[in-house]
């Protein structure tokens, strides 16, 4: 994929991504750049690269996955290991993610550890309850809270927990 530059900057954008699945196993990667024209450490470009793949055991199906995104001289990795398994008309999932940051100063020793649960019962194809616990536990600068886009400098170096509970619906 591309992009061509655009506005004054002329940020330009480009980027792939490969998959293999046979059978159970699946299991993917991809990277991109772009460029942004800013005067940031010796390299302007924004690069983002990732992997992650799955198994399916059948009484179980695991996930890994990993993302890098550099922007020198800072950089941030994310990494993310679950579990589902099936339970009748129910799903049981189980998440473990750890980020880290660093390349400055605020940056150096940030990083937020994420523990969640979930169950989802099917009550038909296109209608689901699920319900939900899960805590971020943040180190250092990092305030990730786990409702997306609340995120404040009150959570840096604090946990965030939550629990829900609800339906779904597909049109």
């Amino acid at each position: 994929m591309g992009a061509l530059g655009q506005g004054v900057n002329g940020q330009k954008y480009w980027g792939g991504r490969l998959g293999f699945a046979a059978g159970p196993f699946d299991v993917n990667a991809a990277y991109g750049d772009t460029k942004t024209n800013q005067n940031v450490g010796s390299n302007p470009d924004f690069k983002m690269w990732n992997v992650g793949g799955s198994y399916d055991f059948g009484v179980a199906k695991i996930f890994g996955f990993y993302n890098r995104n550099t922007w020198s001289p800072l950089s941030q990795g994310v990494y993310e290991l679950s579990l589902s398994v099936p339970l009748g008309q129910g799903e049981f999932r189980a998440t473990y993610g750890h980020e880290k940051a660093s390349g400055i100063v605020a940056l150096n020793g940030h990083s937020a550890t994420l523990y969640s649960v979930e169950y989802v019962y099917n009550l038909s194809k296109r209608t689901a309850m699920y319900t939900t616990a899960a805590r971020i536990s943040n180190k250092g600068n990092a305030a990730f809270s786990v409702l997306p886009g609340t995120a404040s400098l009150n959570l840096a170096g604090n946990s965030s927990t939550g629990f829900n509970v609800g339906l779904r619906h597909s049109f």
